[in-house]
């Protein structure tokens, strides 16, 4: 699901604007997760490379 997708959906289900905080919270605490396994994944690979790229040691 798109997260531009998933925010709207729930600020929209929201009755009142002062819910928006806890929105956002609960948003946070089922996307970053995610997020932050997809960035900590890329800063391996991206090490991986540069350490291949010096010669120090060979992709997989």
């Amino acid at each position: 699901m798109d997260d531009a997708a998933a925010l709207a959906g729930l600020l929209a289900a929201q009755p009142h604007p002062s819910s928006v905080p806890a929105v956002l919270d609960r948003y946070q605490s089922v996307r970053l997760p995610d997020i932050h396994t997809l960035v900590g994944h890329s800063m391996r690979l991206s090490t991986e490379f540069v350490r291949y790229a010096a010669g120090i040691r060979s992709v997989r």
